[in-house]
């Protein structure tokens, strides 16, 4: 999955997804906690374990939602992200697409060109009680070719969501 299908398939979702939200939303939290863990550079040979958290603000115009991460795959490589979410959500399940450009850095992990990264993906959850949710993401993490090099890597993440309210 390229960067461009991800983008398309984000705003086809945005363009149409307004009048999905609207009839079948349930009210989304004020601000969400995201735990996960999962595979980096899944695809290739060279897998590592990884895990991330994230903070997710309310939603805002539009429906995106601003948020924050950060990821830490097994021996040095991590990566910290801000970017925006989108949501599309029914009784039970919801789908998400998020993109940030990212700040990464390994010393003896996977290079992928330069510390400036992007990170998009796409994430499908199942909601439980009180608004939580058991989500499933793919992603994908690269520098859009602004490097010589640009190998990316392919993130396969099993998760769990935790409203907050304060």
């Amino acid at each position: 999955m390229t960067i461009r299908q991800l983008f398309l398939g984000s705003v086809l979702v945005i363009a149409f997804g307004g009048p999905l939200r609207a009839a079948t939303v349930p009210s989304m939290p004020g601000g969400e906690l995201v735990a996960a863990s999962g595979v980096f550079d899944v695809l290739n040979g060279d897998r590592q374990w990884l895990a991330s958290v994230e903070y997710r603000l309310a939603p805002h115009i539009c429906g995106l939602r601003p948020w924050l991460g950060v990821a830490a795959s097994e021996g040095t490589t991590w990566f910290a992200s801000a970017g925006l979410l989108y949501t599309v959500q029914t009784d039970g399940w919801r789908c998400s697409f998020g993109f940030a450009p990212s700040y990464y850095t390994t010393a003896v992990g996977k290079q992928l060109g330069q510390d400036l990264e992007f990170y998009s993906y796409g994430e499908v959850g199942y909601l439980c009680h009180d608004g939580e949710a058991i989500n499933v993401r793919f992603g994908h993490i690269s520098n859009a070719h602004l490097a010589d090099k640009n190998p990316g890597a392919e993130i396969l993440e099993l998760g769990f969501s935790i409203p907050l309210s304060w």
